[in-house]
């Protein structure tokens, strides 16, 4: 199986609300992301002003932490997190304000433990280089209700060992604190790991049924894409049953490529199998004269030596057209039918036999 990741390094900023108590995050980089405990777990202040948790309920939020004092200063939480140099990750949380006419701007960082990296210098852009990067910048007006804010697909240049999330009261319009909940930090990687390919195959002579059984756990599956070693393919999530056109046993690989999106991030899946398809001993390909096949211009004739049979006539995609139980002779007028490849099917004693024809 090969999975397929892709970090994309344009900057996506999504904004959707959504029920707090509904919220998982498999993978969570930061503990205690609902401050369900306190900050004293995981979660440390981040001076000059202090952070307090309470309760709510106010859309995303719930139990959440009130970062800063008001105008002009400011406050911040942070939490030691390792991101790994050119690692991509995904960052949403929950974001309020305290209260209306007031507005704050809240600003993200991946940061190292230098002495360098202060309140000051974070507000300012002003902190030794290579010390921190900033992940995103948030303005959180008064008036608005809380929301989720999303930052995807963002690489890390450096390594860092801190994340730390800062409130910076504007002053000009009455600064104000600001209200967090629900962090969720996963690594890139981490989100498609819950996408998996998968199917299961089952085979009937020269005609294999597939049951498509892929899953995405927190994501939603966009694509499906067959390929059945045949040249032929199929983008249904559970592809009717295919017959392959040959005459003796053999082996095909199929394929199945899962695409999918999981908080703004494509993912992709593969998995591949190997099967094996024979025509059933009752009627092979060593029958010429018993059985007749007319394939002329303008009609397709078929016949078993006055012998009753079941025929079927279905497209590349193993899509039956036609189908006749228990004749002795078939006559398909081809001007009925585009042209193209068809298959045909031939039951009779217990045997299978298969043909592709062209129209």
């Amino acid at each position: 199986m090969k999975k397929f990741y892709f970090c994309i390094l344009s900057i996506i900023l999504i904004l959707y609300s959504f029920d707090s108590k509904a919220q998982g995050c498999l993978g969570n980089m930061v503990t205690n992301p609902r401050f369900s405990t306190g900050i004293n777990n995981g979660w440390t202040v981040f001076a000059p002003a202090t952070s307090w948790v309470t309760s709510g309920s106010m859309g995303c939020l719930d139990t959440f932490v009130l970062i800063g004092s008001g105008s002009p200063t400011g406050g911040g939480i942070q939490q030691n997190v390792n991101f790994n140099a050119s690692q991509c990750y995904s960052l949403c949380m929950c974001l309020g304000p305290q209260s209306s006419n007031q507005f704050s701007r809240v600003r993200i960082f991946a940061a190292t433990s230098s002495a360098g990296v202060t309140y000051a210098s974070l507000k300012t852009n002003t902190y030794p280089a290579g010390t921190a990067q900033l992940i995103d910048s948030i303005d959180i007006n008064g008036t608005s209700s809380p929301a989720v804010y999303c930052k995807n697909n963002w690489v890390a240049s450096l390594n860092y060992s801190r994340l730390i999330i800062i409130n910076t009261p504007q002053p000009s319009v009455g600064g104000a604190e600001v209200l967090v909940d629900n962090i969720c930090l996963k690594s890139c990687l981490t989100l498609c790991d819950s996408l998996v390919a998968g199917f299961n195959v089952t085979v009937n002579a020269l005609t294999a049924t597939f049951t498509n059984t892929s899953t995405f756990t927190g994501g939603s599956i966009s694509s499906y894409s067959w390929d059945f070693g045949d040249a032929s393919t199929s983008s249904a999530m559970n592809p009717p049953p295919h017959t392959y056109g040959v005459s003796t046993g053999a082996t095909f690989t199929v394929c199945l490529i899962v695409t999918g999106t999981i908080q703004g991030q494509t993912c992709k899946d593969t998995i591949c199998k190997t099967i094996s398809v024979k025509p059933n001993s009752g009627m092979t390909m060593n029958n010429p004269s018993d059985l007749r096949i007319n394939n002329s211009s303008w009609k397709l004739a078929v016949s078993f030596n006055n012998e009753n049979f079941n025929f079927e006539l279905l497209d590349i995609s193993g899509k039956i057209l036609k189908e006749y139980r228990e004749v002795r002779e078939v006559n398909i007028n081809k001007p009925d039918f585009d042209h193209g490849i068809y298959i045909i099917r031939i039951w009779k004693d217990g045997g299978l036999y298969a043909q592709r024809v062209v129209f």
